[in-house]
C-alpha cells in the first residue's frame, strides 16, 4: 500500500495523573527535564524526555517512516515541545473526553483537508498514544499492513461494521500483548469516524467498550494481532512499554540503554 494513503495520529493529551501526584519523588538523575516546573509539567507524558529526544518526536518519527502525514492531537492550551518537520497539531475539541474524541479529531481533520484538496481520503490511519517512547517503526508497518488495502470506492467512505463484510478487509487491527487489546498503538479505516462519532454521541468514551461493540456486530470487521505476529518484528515487545508512572520511567530508560550498550 502506498504510504500516501496512511495517516499517523499521534494522541498527545493526556497526562499521568499518577505521575502527577508522585511529583518530584524519585526524578533524581532523570536528565532532559530542564525547563519544566509545577506539578502539571511533570503530568505531561508528551515532554518527558528519553535519550535527549521528547516522547512525542519519539512516537512521531517512529510513525512517519509508514505514513504520508503526521497529525499530533493535543489538549486546547497544552505546550508541545519541538516536532518533528512537517507534523500538523490538532487541539481537543472535546477536552477530557479520552483518547477516542482525540482519534475522532485527528481524523476529522486529515479528511476534511483531503476533501478541500481535492485528494483521496486516505486508507489506514494509525493511531499512538504518546507514552510509547521505543515503539518501533516495524511495529507501524506491521499494522498497516494486516490492516491491508481497502477495495475499490469503499476506500474512505463513512460505513458501519453491520455494512462491513467478512470478506473484506478488516476494519481494525489491534495487537494483543500480555492478553491485553492494545487499542493505542493500532490501525484503524477512516472510515470508522462516523461510529466513533455516534459512540461518542451516546455518552460513551472508551475505546475499548467502542472495539467490543464492533467485534460483537462483526467479527470479521476487527483483527486481532497475536504475539508471535508481533514478536516477529519486536522480540522484546518494546513499543508497548507504556509510561504511566516514575517506575514505569526508570524500567523503559533501563530498556533503552541497554539496548543501545
Amino acid at each position: 500500500m502506498p504510504a500516501n494513503n496512511r495517516v499517523g495520529i499521534v494522541l498527545a493529551g493526556g497526562a499521568s495523573r499518577r505521575m502527577q501526584a508522585a511529583g518530584m519523588t524519585g526524578v533524581t538523575g532523570m536528565t532532559g527535564m530542564t525547563g519544566m516546573t509545577g506539578m502539571n509539567a511533570w503530568s505531561d507524558k508528551a515532554t518527558l524526555t528519553l535519550a535527549g529526544q521528547t516522547f512525542v518526536e519519539r512516537v512521531c518519527l517512529a510513525v512517519a517512516t509508514e505514513v504520508a502525514e503526521v497529525i499530533v492531537v493535543a489538549a486546547p492550551l497544552q505546550e508541545l515541545p519541538s516536532l518533528p518537520s512537517g507534523v500538523i497539531v490538532v487541539r481537543d475539541s472535546l477536552p477530557g473526553a479520552g483518547p477516542l474524541a482525540g482519534i475522532a479529531d485527528g481524523m476529522g481533520c486529515v479528511l476534511e483537508a483531503r476533501r478541500r484538496a481535492g485528494q483521496t481520503p486516505p486508507e489506514v490511519a494509525v493511531i499512538v498514544s504518546c507514552d510509547v517512547p521505543l515503539l518501533r517503526p516495524a511495529v507501524v508497518r506491521l499494522l498497516c499492513e494486516a490492516l491491508g488495502c481497502a477495495e475499490g470506492a469503499r476506500a474512505g467512505q463513512q460505513t458501519s461494521p453491520k455494512a462491513h463484510s467478512a470478506r473484506d478487509t478488516p476494519l481494525w487491527v489491534v495487537p494483543v500483548v500480555g492478553g491485553y487489546r492494545q487499542v493505542l498503538v493500532s490501525a484503524l479505516r477512516p472510515e470508522l469516524l462516523a461510529t466513533i462519532q455516534a459512540y461518542l454521541g451516546s455518552g460513551r468514551c472508551d475505546p475499548r467498550g467502542l472495539l467490543e461493540q464492533i467485534h460483537a456486530a462483526d467479527p470479521g470487521a476487527v483483527r486481532f494481532l497475536c504475539e508471535p505476529e508481533i514478536a516477529a518484528v519486536d522480540p522484546d515487545g518494546d513499543s508497548f512499554c507504556d509510561v504511566d508512572t516514575w517506575a514505569d520511567f526508570h524500567r523503559i530508560n533501563s530498556r533503552l540503554q541497554k539496548n543501545d550498550g
